[in-house]
């Protein structure tokens, strides 16, 4: 297994989460400042990163489930950033 593209495939994953919830949280703000009939497209868009966000995390698990069988036990550990350094620099 490529440690090196499991890695960054889920550093990939994660960064796209956190874009995605700021994301959601902008329109979140945006539709408080919106007249009622323009909060249906801004709760579309909500729905959109949410869905998006949803496969991104099916993308993680998926990542994981292949990554479990290593010995080291890695999913034991929550600091992602330090795995993914410790993997690139070995």
């Amino acid at each position: 297994m490529n440690f090196i593209k499991y890695f960054s495939d889920l550093a990939y994953c994660t960064t796209m989460v956190q874009y995605l919830q700021s994301i959601k949280s902008l329109l979140e703000i945006e539709k408080q400042n919106l007249y009622k009939n323009e909060r249906k497209s801004i709760k579309k868009e909500c729905k959109t990163v949410r869905s998006i966000k949803k496969e991104c995390f099916k993308i993680m698990y998926k990542i994981y489930e292949e990554f479990k069988p290593c010995p080291q036990p890695y999913e034991a550990t929550e600091n992602y950033r330090n795995m993914i350094l410790k993997v690139i620099r070995n």
